[in-house]
């Protein structure tokens, strides 16, 4: 998997650690926890999008353009002025990638600021650890 990623405030996410979030919060986590990193197969993918899409609070938005300048369907949460989105293929579902930002003004910056953007140029298994894919 190749990824693309801009730096968070790592020091205000260690602040956050531990206060929880909501139920609904925390299921929205898992979903992308199992889409980020692990290679699933693209009915499983798209199995995890309408779950996800399902969350009380969760949007479906179209017409997103994630990393990579790629366009694709999100399903997004906003939870303590941070909204996440999951970006994926209009058609196929596949998983393109993600980005925060912030929708109100905090610590971290304005209202608008983003927080982090990755895209998923591929992925593959490898034989060996540290070996990247055939290009």
């Amino acid at each position: 998997m190749v990824v693309v990623r801009r730096p968070v405030n790592r020091r205000r996410e260690r602040d956050e650690r531990g206060k929880g979030s909501s139920r609904e919060g925390a299921a929205f986590t898992a979903i992308g926890d199992i889409l980020r990193e692990s290679l699933v197969p693209p009915q499983t993918t798209a199995a995890l999008y309408q779950a996800a899409a399902k969350i009380p609070g969760v949007e479906v938005v179209r017409g997103v353009t994630a990393a990579a300048e790629r366009r694709g369907v999100a399903v997004a949460q906003t939870e303590r002025s941070r909204r996440q989105e999951w970006i994926f293929d209009e058609q196929t579902y596949a998983y393109l990638g993600e980005r925060s930002y912030l929708v109100a003004d905090t610590a971290d910056g304005p209202a608008g600021t983003e927080l982090s953007t990755t895209a998923v140029l591929k992925r593959a298994v490898v034989s060996n650890l540290g070996q990247r894919p055939d290009r």
